[in-house]
């Protein structure tokens, strides 16, 4: 009756006519009329095609709870009224599984994302280091210009905006799982940098690119300072 796309939980005009015993052309007729009346209700529903017993292409529409209820709105009677129920218990059943599924995918990646800084940081701090010994006057910024920026570089703060307190522990799953990325990108080019012996302001370079590429590839767009 009900299935998860795109992280929603979705049903289609198929699956209603068989369950409501309705002919499903008429069904896909009603759909393309509410469609044509209604903007809002024209990005309920999408058009597809399923493969019938024959081998057939045929036409048939998904649909959310929101273009479901509208649908259904008219079908009348007892026996119709306790389909439209049974039907809304099942998007009730699979919405609660993905919101579970999500808030524990959700903290999982927030702990990967707590390891993943912590390394990071004591990545940081020696090469904080190692760019002291090699003489710079400035490399104690080193830890918040690459984080602020990181931050810039996947849009997750615009470019004068301050970061507010709990910012990372409010971040979604995906932004959380994009930021994972681009720091490790980061630590591993840092410490290759130093294992290599190369200059401070090479290795940051390094480091400035692999954050580069990783979040335009992202869709981010980088604003990584370099050291004057």
């Amino acid at each position: 009756m009900v299935f998860v796309k795109t992280r929603k939980a979705k049903t289609n005009s198929l699956k209603v006519a068989e369950f409501f015993k309705k002919p499903h052309d008429r069904l896909l007729e009603n759909i393309r009329k509410l469609t044509l009346e209604n903007v809002r209700v024209k990005s309920m529903f999408k058009k597809s095609i399923y493969i019938n017993s024959r081998g057939r292409e045929l036409p048939v529409y998904e649909m959310d709870r929101d273009g479901f209820t509208i649908l259904v709105m008219g079908f009348t009677g007892k026996k119709a009224l306790d389909f439209k129920v049974s039907y809304i218990d099942a998007f009730n059943v699979m919405e609660k599984m993905l919101l579970q599924k999500t808030n524990a995918e959700w903290i999982e990646n927030r702990e990967r994302g707590k390891i993943q800084r912590l390394e990071l940081t004591d990545t940081i701090q020696e090469f904080v280091d190692y760019a002291t010994d090699q003489g710079s006057q400035n490399a104690q910024y080193y830890y918040s210009t690459l984080t602020k920026e990181t931050y810039k570089a996947l849009k997750l703060i615009s470019k004068s905006e301050k970061v507010p307190t709990g910012f990372r522990d409010k971040l979604p799953i995906h932004d959380t799982s994009h930021l994972i990325l681009c720091e490790e990108k980061a630590r591993r080019a840092l410490n290759y940098g130093m294992k290599e012996e190369l200059h401070y302001k090479e290795i940051y370079q390094l480091a400035k690119i692999e954050v580069m590429n990783t979040a335009d590839s992202l869709g981010g767009v980088l604003l990584l300072e370099v050291e004057k």
